[in-house]
């Protein structure tokens, strides 16, 4: 199941309070990608945080998978999850575009 995760950084921490779980936050992030659990990853521009691709098994894996980064535990990372699928009308493009030819 894909998962569309948008995490946000606290607006109740300094940017100082983020600088010691950094690097481990980035460890995490690269095992995760490693575990094909990670798809995709994106900063948002203004640095408030990322948006995910994930895939998971359900949302409640995705939140405990989630839940373990050290932003996460150090309750420094807000995190909202959308479950999709493919877009419904892709089907019939593609049809669209088979009767073209």
């Amino acid at each position: 199941m894909k998962i569309l995760i948008i995490a946000l950084r606290s607006t109740n921490h300094s940017p100082s309070d983020f600088a010691p779980y950094l690097d481990s936050e980035a460890a995490r992030a690269f095992d995760y990608m490693e575990e094909d659990f990670i798809r995709d990853i994106y900063s948002l521009r203004d640095g408030r945080g990322v948006i995910i691709v994930a895939e998971a098994e359900s949302e409640t894996s995705a939140r405990a998978k989630m839940a373990e980064l050290p932003l996460s535990k150090a309750g420094m990372l807000s995190c909202e999850y959308f479950p999709v699928k493919a877009y419904r009308v892709m089907k019939q493009a593609a049809d669209l575009l088979r009767d073209k030819n």
